[in-house]
């Protein structure tokens, strides 16, 4: 899964605990594998080497969804310092970036030029305002254990549809939805549970009819809700489905339908 998994020594204040309630003298701490990180950095260069005519804002463009995607597959684990490191070596391929294109000129005036003060940092912009994403600032989210007298099974429908929405794998937006709707399918009322395979996002007033993707015309539902909303709203709007053939048609005049005569010598 690109994890280092490692046992740690630890005092008895930070020690984990067994069973029976005892202390362990140990910590398990999850990092960023060596060969992630490794993976990670040779793509990053690799794009800057690619894009060392272009221009800042395109730079920006192609790297951001890298490192907003590599940050939030490792924000449930211990990368915080990852983070940090990760930023300082990017910071050294981009002063390279921008000294090729201005070798004759000053430091101080190659880093004004392309980082602006931003949150108490400075952070590598374009002239457009196109801002370049940094690992350190993705909020880390930690898993949340399930409390011991939990159980799928005790009826308790509430405690495990919130469970949902503080999943590290959940959405910002799947768990804004969750918490609006109270961990309750607006088509058919119930909870959603851990073991639903299907949930899909809903548009309100469907894109046809004019809804956008903002979040107050969004919704949680079933598939099979979301299927019967999606029939209903295409009712309305009189459409219908044309794509299916009712006949096979022949293959050409050399061949045509024939039927099968019965035992009798009649069709059947």
């Amino acid at each position: 899964m690109g994890c280092h998994i490692r046992q740690y020594p630890v005092g008895k204040d930070t020690t984990g605990k067994g069973p029976p309630n005892k202390p362990l003298g140990f910590t398990t701490l999850l990092t960023p594998s060596k060969a992630s990180q490794r993976t990670h950095l040779l793509h990053l260069q690799g794009m800057v080497r690619t894009l060392r005519a272009a221009s800042p804002q395109a730079l920006i463009g192609q790297r951001n969804p890298r490192i907003r995607g590599w940050s939030n597959s490792y924000a449930a684990v211990v990368a915080k310092a990852t983070f940090a490191r990760m930023d300082a070596l990017l910071y050294a391929k981009l002063r390279r970036w921008t000294r090729r294109r201005h070798p004759d000129t000053s430091v101080s005036w190659v880093h004004q030029k392309y980082w602006r003060p931003r949150h108490g940092t400075c952070t590598f912009a374009s002239t457009a305002g196109h801002t370049l994403g940094q690992h350190a600032t993705t909020p880390m989210r930690r898993h949340t254990k399930v409390a011991g007298s939990r159980s799928p099974y005790d009826g308790d429908w509430v405690y495990w549809a919130t469970r949902m929405g503080k999943h590290p794998e959940t959405s910002k937006r799947w768990a804004f939805l969750l918490k609006r709707q109270q961990g309750r399918c607006l088509g058919c009322g119930l909870y959603f549970r851990q073991g639903d395979d299907i949930i899909e996002l809903d548009h309100i007033t469907p894109s046809t009819q004019g809804g956008d993707g903002q979040s107050r015309h969004l919704q949680l539902l079933h598939g099979h809700c979301h299927d019967t909303k999606t029939a209903h709203d295409q009712a309305v709007n009189g459409t219908c489905d044309k794509s299916q053939t009712t006949e096979e048609p022949d293959a050409g005049k050399l061949s045509r339908p024939v039927l099968k005569p019965s035992q009798e010598g009649r069709p059947s």
